[in-house]
C-alpha cells in the first residue's frame, strides 16, 4: 500500500512537471481501471477525464463508485469500450448510458480482434491495422475528445 501511495505521488509530481514545462497541449495518462488512488494523483491537473466503460450496464455502477470516491471536478466523459455489434444490444446500451449524469462520447470502440493482437504486440491498433476499423474508431475517438479539449480551452 505504501509503495502504491509513493507511485501515486510521483506521478502527481511528473505530471505538474509536465504541465509547468508548456512544452505539451496534451498529456494522456492511463490509469489501472478503478484506481482511485491514481485518479485522484492526476485530477488536480486535469482538464478532462475519460472513464472506459465495458458496454454492460453491471460494469457502470462500480466506475460511478469510483468517481465518488475521488469527488471528479473536472470535464467527465464515458468511453464506451466492447461495443457489441448487433444493433438491437447497442441501441439497448446507448439508452442507459444516455440517462446517465454525465456524457457519453459519440464515438464507441468495439470489439475487435486488431486491438487484441495490436496488444500482444505492443503497437498502436493504428500501425498494427491501419487501415481496419479499429483504427478507425480509435482515430475518430481521439478526434472527438481532442475537439472537445479545444472548446474546453477556449472557453475557459
Amino acid at each position: 500500500m505504501a509503495r502504491a501511495q509513493e507511485d501515486d505521488a510521483q506521478l502527481g509530481a511528473l505530471l505538474a512537471t509536465l504541465t509547468d514545462s508548456g512544452l505539451y497541449d496534451a498529456i494522456v495518462v492511463d490509469t489501472p481501471p478503478r484506481t482511485a488512488a491514481a485518479v485522484k494523483a492526476c485530477l488536480p491537473l486535469a482538464a478532462t477525464m475519460l472513464v472506459p466503460v465495458m458496454a454492460s450496464i453491471s460494469d457502470i455502477a462500480p466506475v460511478f463508485d469510483m468517481l465518488r470516491e475521488v469527488h471528479a471536478p473536472v470535464d467527465t466523459r464515458v468511453v464506451v469500450n466492447c461495443m457489441p455489434q448487433s444493433r438491437k444490444y447497442m441501441g439497448e446500451i446507448w439508452e442507459a448510458l444516455c440517462r446517465l449524469p454525465i456524457p457519453v462520447c459519440n464515438q464507441a470502440l468495439t470489439q475487435r480482434l486488431a486491438i487484441r493482437r495490436a496488444q500482444a504486440l505492443q503497437v498502436p491498433v493504428t500501425i498494427y491495422e491501419p487501415a481496419g476499423t479499429a483504427a478507425f474508431e480509435v482515430r475518430a475517438l481521439g478526434a472527438e475528445v481532442w475537439g472537445h479539449a479545444q472548446q474546453q480551452i477556449k472557453s475557459a
